[in-house]
């Protein structure tokens, strides 16, 4: 008894203590995007079929906030204004 109990305690000690290390360095190396991007990337379709010449649409999206790219790359949003549109107040410039 006394060895399954003194095993609960060392697993549940080290799963407090890697969830600490885990939940800190999660902080530390998180890595920023810019809200731009992200709101760019939610105006796109998300299926990922590379037919604008890019990997992703979220490759797209980051391409679009940096002036590389056009918002009417994505073929499959090309013939959506609307989507166009709202990619444009995102960005607060007139896209064509």
């Amino acid at each position: 008894m006394k060895t399954i109990l003194t095993s609960a305690l060392v697993l549940g000690g080290l799963g407090l203590v890697f969830g600490l290390v885990l939940g800190y360095a999660s902080k530390k190396f998180a890595v920023k995007i810019d809200p731009k991007i992200e709101k760019v990337f939610e105006a796109l379709p998300g299926a990922n079929c590379g037919a604008c010449g890019f990997t992703s649409c979220m490759e797209l999206a980051r391409a679009i906030v940096e002036g590389k790219a056009k918002a009417s790359a994505c073929l499959l949003i090309k013939k959506k204004q609307n989507r166009i549109d709202q990619i444009s107040r995102i960005l607060g410039i007139e896209l064509k």
